[in-house]
């Protein structure tokens, strides 16, 4: 153990200050773990130089393991030719220019994720090239040219999972190949028994909102799908009922609900058929509801909000025209069993031109989540959005509703902003945590919820500013997790063991001792 002391010296009329303080420690290894293949951190080193990756990239790519690889980077340390790199995501990292040849030299990766940056010019050849690729994703960037002929068939032959969607400058039936398919089967329209047949006659209810019921179905194969009628006392109706057949229709996401089908017989009949997300709502876990007690840990919760933050960002930057959701809450965002999570209930939605500022429109969504702002203008923008998303965002760290009922019902916000004036995070975080959440990530997440619920609209961030900083809070919990792990890891080494020797108890220090 070592203590510092901060003493004032004589000839000074001020207290000790300390701004800051650095202090390392040698961190042990298995010498049969060789370095990254020299090739791979040449290559690496070059796309940081070239991009300026803004990322905690120094030292070894891969060693030491016990504090694990560079971030978003993952190592192969079995490889027959030493450490190599097996994936490298570099997903919403800013990076600008054309896709570079030295991604090229990574010859060991399986997965190399771009998508969701503002990269340009045609996608290369060389990349159908890699032996080992299996995934690439080059979604939401503007490149242009039509795809390389060699990726596409490789993709047709099941040889690699290949993501393109959102560069809307891509041109060509080859360049379509993937969203036309996927379009295809996400536009097709049902007959009017077929919805009964799939719902076992509507038996299974999984949920309701202001469209209808929501039921559980299962198609042909076995596929579990999804299935939301209309309801005669709905609020919502046919407007609203195209409405999202339209916008479901031409946005792709990963953090967007799969819209398989729909159907419309008049007004007897009126479904839509979704793909099925077993995990429910994000809002059941916040609740903690009788039929679901598993409670999300910090870093659940902060993955499922970055997930959520993507989505949204999509429908901002990537769609065209761009769409606003109008109806972002916890309820809207749901969670496959893996619990990834997605945006649903598009019923509300509102699409509008890239050079317009507003929309003007009734106002429309869910109390509590609603711009004040827009509630008074009547003028609907992407930080409408913002102002909800701000919302979930103090709700997964408090665990409560957007309104809290009490003797007066007050908003999450000001609740929040009363709970603070204490100072301590331990007021206003979620009990069912019970204090095991990391305190810095925690209070970078409340400051930007209250950023994104300002009263002004020009005061809240844009979705890409969020999904940057929520990235900055899972990095601050991987940091600390690291640090703990590699804490841990040291102390047990050194922690003293009993062993029993003639009889006696004999304290020996380390576990090398014999």
């Amino acid at each position: 153990m070592y203590e510092y002391a901060l003493i004032q010296s004589e000839d000074s009329d001020l207290v000790p200050l300390l701004n800051a303080i650095e202090v390392y420690s040698p961190i042990n290894f298995s010498g049969s773990v060789q370095p990254t293949h020299q090739q791979d951190f040449y290559a690496l080193m070059s796309i940081k130089h070239q991009y300026k990756v803004k990322k905690n990239w120094m030292g070894d790519p891969c060693l030491p393991p016990t504090i694990g690889a560079w971030d978003g980077l993952t190592c192969n340390y079995n490889s027959s030719t030493g450490t190599v790199i097996q994936k490298v995501n570099l997903s919403s990292s800013d990076l600008t220019g054309e896709i570079d040849a030295t991604f090229g030299n990574l010859i060991s990766i399986d997965s190399l994720d771009l998508s969701f940056n503002n990269l340009t010019g045609p996608i290369p050849e060389f990349l159908a090239n890699m032996p080992s690729l299996r995934v690439l994703n080059l979604a939401g960037n503007q490149l242009s040219g039509s795809v390389p002929l060699v990726l596409l068939q490789r993709s047709k032959d099941n040889l690699l999972v290949l993501s393109i969607e959102g560069n809307k400058d891509l041109y060509g039936s080859e360049a379509n190949y993937k969203r036309k398919s996927t379009k295809s089967k996400s536009a097709i329209v049902l007959s009017a028994v077929v919805p009964i047949k799939i719902t076992n006659n509507f038996v299974e209810k999984i949920g309701r909102g202001g469209f209808g019921t929501v039921y559980r179905g299962v198609e042909y194969d076995g596929t579990q799908v999804a299935v939301k009628l209309l309801d005669s006392s709905s609020s919502q109706g046919t407007k609203e009922f195209l409405a999202e057949v339209q916008h479901l229709s031409r946005v792709h996401h990963r953090n967007l609900v799969v819209l398989l089908g729909y159907c419309k017989d008049g007004v007897c009949c009126m479904a839509l058929v979704y793909e099925y997300m077993s995990g429910g709502s994000l809002c059941r876990y916040l609740r903690g509801d009788e039929n679901n007690s598993r409670v999300l840990s910090w870093e659940e919760r902060l993955r499922i909000v970055l997930e959520a933050a993507q989505g949204l960002l999509y429908l901002h930057r990537e769609c065209n025209p761009p769409i606003i959701h109008r109806d972002v809450k916890t309820e809207n965002i749901l969670l496959n069993h893996m619990l990834e999570a997605k945006i649903a209930d598009f019923g509300l939605s509102k699409a509008f031109r890239n050079n317009c500022t507003h929309v003007s429109t009734v106002v429309a969504g869910t109390p509590g989540y609603l711009d004040l702002e827009y509630h008074s203008s009547y003028q609907l923008t992407e930080k409408s959005d913002v102002y909800s998303f701000g919302v979930v965002l103090l709700e997964i760290v408090t665990g409560q509703p957007p309104i809290i009922d009490g003797n007066d019902k007050i908003h999450l916000t000001y609740w929040v902003r009363q709970k603070l004036t204490k100072g301590s995070m331990d007021d206003v975080a979620d009990t069912r945590l019970l204090g095991r959440y990391d305190v810095n990530s925690a209070w970078k997440v409340v400051d930007l919820a209250m950023n994104c619920c300002a009263v002004t609209s020009a005061q809240r961030p844009v979705m890409s500013r969020v999904v940057s900083e929520l990235k900055e809070c899972l990095e601050l919990v991987h940091g600390a997790s690291k640090i703990m792990d590699s804490v841990r890891s040291s102390s047990s080494r050194r922690i003293a063991f009993e062993v029993e020797k003639n009889g006696e108890s004999v304290l020996r220090d380390g576990p090398s001792a014999r």
